[in-house]
């Protein structure tokens, strides 16, 4: 029957079996593998470190709102900040130099009336000349004869 039986188990039971009483302890007991503990003062720091940051943050606040009020309150601060825009207008006014100026002046913007239908030839002109220095030598000889009709009289 313990042939029986020794055929069913398996060729590792059967070793266990056929060791002596101190192997089967030793094998029983392996050494259990213990965690590693690290212990340190990470939390501790991180919190110290927070505590710093916002002890350093408060500082940075008060300080600014102190550099605001002496800013505010500095005589004359008002005349240097016109200062400081006068002097932007003048670096931009520096920097157009002789570059081509905007061609946006009101002149441009006027156009007179075309007639395409209107031509001057020469002869037009010559008339319309004529006309005009008629009629300033007929006022002028009014002129004159009045001139003299009064001193006649």
């Amino acid at each position: 029957m313990n042939s029986e039986s020794a055929g069913k188990l398996s060729l590792e039971e059967l070793r266990k079996k056929n060791l002596p009483e101190q192997e089967k302890q030793a094998v029983q007991t392996q050494p259990q593998i213990q965690p590693i503990v690290i212990q340190c003062a990470l939390p501790e720091a991180t919190e110290q470190l927070n505590r710093s940051l916002e002890t350093l943050e408060w500082y940075m606040k008060k300080q600014t709102e102190v550099l605001q009020e002496i800013r505010n309150n500095i005589p004359g601060w008002a005349q240097v900040e016109r200062i400081e825009e006068s002097l932007k207008r003048i670096e931009n006014q520096l920097s157009q130099v002789g570059k081509e100026k905007e061609k946006s002046s009101l002149l441009s913007k006027i156009r007179l009336p075309n007639f395409p239908d209107i031509s001057f030839s020469p002869a037009m002109i010559f008339i319309s000349l004529l006309v005009l220095i008629l009629f300033t030598a007929w006022y002028s000889l009014d002129k004159l004869l009045n001139g003299f009709s009064q001193m006649l009289r």
